[in-house]
């Protein structure tokens, strides 16, 4: 009667190093006699693959799943572990989409399946209602033919986002984010509306290259001088003539530097107040 096992171990050379060997044992039934036929791969290479593998997950914060190409769990890391407050051996060799059914017909299926299917990489900010939480998930395929999952909760981080966001385009004055060297990056919406602007217009510009500076070279160098004063970590205000959608107008204009704890300039606020009628 014949018959198959496959075990591990660890046998010496002759210089008595220990090395793993990966052992396929097969029984065979010759002429109505047992015999035994073992086949031996030394996978010296292959466990200090998975030994330097390990060391990289234990050392990364993120949360991290892996699926294998039928889409069973092979490896759920410690922090995979409390997020889904589930023990590692509860959910290996289980079903992905049986665990996670909620995933099913979401944009977190698609874009998964998508990585199963393409063996691309993609990545996708969404809400997850099986854990209530917004999640950052970066998926790449395995050498497998699985899918690797790196993940965090950005709950918080969305909350906070769209905290600022309400008190950005709720203000009356005109504000943006640059870069220290004088790029948008962001502008509020009564900024874009005095321009009569999209949004896509100016982000990505040089501040002083906006429509709002267009009203004269003056008003340009204004803008250029108020970068450098400011990216020099030195706050910067002073009266200038703005180009509207309609009129010109009269802006009381600031642009003050944000440093981080070294006091380097990380980036620029730029705020105007519009002090036309005053004149």
């Amino acid at each position: 009667m014949g018959g198959r096992r496959r075990f591990e171990g660890r046998p010496e050379r002759r210089d008595g190093s220990a090395f793993p060997v990966e052992v396929h044992l097969l029984r065979m039934d010759l002429q109505g006699e047992d015999r035994f036929l073992a086949i031996n791969r030394d996978i010296t290479e292959r466990k200090e693959q998975e030994r330097k593998r390990e060391q990289i997950i234990s050392r990364v914060t993120d949360a991290i799943v892996e699926v294998d190409a039928d889409w069973r769990f092979t490896l759920v890391n410690e922090q995979a572990e409390e997020l889904y407050d589930t023990e590692a051996d509860e959910l290996l060799g289980r079903n992905f989409w049986d665990v996670f059914s909620e995933a099913r017909g979401t944009k977190f299926e698609d874009e998964y399946r998508a990585v199963m299917e393409s063996r691309e990489p993609t990545s996708l900010v969404d809400y997850y209602t099986g854990l209530d939480g917004w999640f950052d998930v970066q998926v790449y395929p395995t050498d497998d033919g699985g899918v690797a999952f790196y993940f965090r909760e950005v709950t918080e981080r969305r909350r906070q986002q769209r905290r600022f966001e309400a008190v950005f385009d709720s203000t009356y004055q005109f504000t943006g984010f640059l870069d220290p060297d004088g790029t948008v990056l962001e502008v509020n919406d009564a900024a874009l509306s005095l321009g009569g602007v999209d949004r896509e217009e100016v982000v990505g510009k040089s501040f002083w290259e906006t429509y709002w500076f267009q009203a004269s070279e003056k008003a340009q160098e204004t803008a250029k001088r108020a970068v450098e004063q400011a990216g020099n970590g030195e706050m910067f205000r002073d009266e200038v003539r703005m180009q509207g959608d309609d009129r010109e107008a009269i802006i009381d204009f600031t642009v003050r530097p944000v440093t981080n704890e070294q006091g380097e300039v990380t980036s620029l606020i730029p705020e105007g107040h519009d002090v036309t009628e005053r004149r």
